[in-house]
């Protein structure tokens, strides 16, 4: 991201799914939360703004984005910025 404008964001595990009391998050497919526990938030993490952020949730302790059971593609952020997603 060396020169690139960033935004950042923040993940919240909120899926009150008895299935889902952990799971993996993926950021355009580079795992940025392992075992996020429910009610749980991540750190802020920097990605490259004006571009689509794809994100992928995975089974806890999940070894790949081929494990990723959903993805969600977001609209381009904008730079300089912090999102908390829900």
């Amino acid at each position: 991201m060396a020169g690139s404008q960033t935004s950042r964001i923040q993940l919240v595990h909120a899926a009150a799914d008895p299935a889902l009391t952990q799971v993996d998050i993926y950021i355009n497919g580079t795992k940025s939360a392992d075992n996020l526990a429910f009610m749980k938030a991540t750190g802020f993490t920097n990605v490259v703004a004006n571009s689509p952020v794809v994100l992928g949730f995975a089974p806890a302790t999940s070894t790949s984005y081929k494990d990723t059971l959903a993805t969600i593609t977001l609209d381009p952020l904008r730079p300089t910025r912090n999102y908390t997603l829900v």
